[in-house]
């Protein structure tokens, strides 16, 4: 479990992320790679007729190499031995695809790269909808939070063993994610924020 913010701070997080945010859903046609000599990449992509550029993290690198079939060891190694080789097979990838992505972005950095099926669930969302929940709960204590690149943690501890919600109480979309919480005294909570589960 994660530790580190209070509630408020969280929420704090949360908003300013809520204004920092864009969800692009874009053919792949308009999507360019670059990677500069030192292997950091970069995403190009054509935003109201003109090239905007996003940094790439980690996730979204693993993710782009996965719906491009790009085994990611050897995507990794031609990022940080031949960035050229890289860019000509990530573009002659997407450039021949007729798909479209959604490509989630976050302080300038493309976070998740998904298909545009993708349902969205920001912790913003979840936790909008479930510490309202949760804050009803009897005694109810928030023994840690922490918010990270890909996860929300909320542990809360009560007393009691069960809680029973109606089921007209509970917004569309926050069913699933209730599903998989375990009705315990300690209960670990983990949103979904940049299309990373599990």
């Amino acid at each position: 479990m994660k530790n580190g913010r209070s509630l408020v701070s969280l929420a704090q997080e949360l908003e300013r992320q809520l204004h920092s945010k864009k969800d692009l859903v874009v053919p792949s046609t308009l999507v360019r790679h670059a990677t500069d000599d030192l292997g950091s990449t970069r995403l190009v992509i054509e935003e109201g007729g003109s090239p905007v550029h996003y940094g790439v993290t980690p996730l979204a690198r693993r993710q782009l190499a996965d719906k491009l079939k790009i085994p990611y060891a050897y995507f990794e190694r031609m990022r940080e031995d031949q960035p050229a080789l890289l860019d000509r097979n990530v573009n002659t990838w997407l450039q021949s695809e007729d798909e479209r992505r959604m490509l989630r972005t976050l302080d300038g950095q493309v976070r998740a790269v998904l298909s545009d099926r993708y349902r969205r669930l920001d912790n913003f969302d979840l936790a909008e909808s479930v510490l309202p929940i949760l804050q009803q709960l009897p005694e109810v204590r928030f023994e840690s939070v922490e918010l990270t690149e890909t996860k929300m943690y909320l542990k809360c501890i009560t007393p009691r063993l069960k809680y029973e919600m109606a089921p007209a109480a509970v917004p569309a979309g926050v069913q699933q994610w209730l599903d998989r919480c375990r009705p315990v005294a300690a209960q670990d909570s983990r949103g979904a924020r940049a299309g990373h589960r599990g």
